[in-house]
């Protein structure tokens, strides 16, 4: 899948105003697809954070936008 369009360039500005809130563009159809793109996904996330944490460099930011009953606190394992 390509995601360039959600990628944020240095020193641009973020208007959210912008972007629709109903685009599932980069959501697989099916639940199967999308619990494995999940997966691939959080290995990715996990091995860079990993990666720029040894390094001594930034962390990552994932911006989550939901509702107040969207489970986005289950994004976030507990430490």
């Amino acid at each position: 899948m390509n995601y360039s369009k959600y990628r944020v360039k240095p020193g641009s500005k973020v208007r959210l105003k912008d972007w629709d809130p109903g685009d599932k563009s980069a959501v697989p159809a099916s639940k199967e697809d999308r619990l494995a793109r999940l997966i691939v996904l959080s290995e990715e996330i996990n091995k860079q954070q990993d990666l720029l944490y040894a390094a001594h460099e930034e962390g990552v930011l994932i911006v989550l936008q939901g509702m107040d009953t969207a489970g986005k606190d289950g994004v976030v394992p507990p430490m």
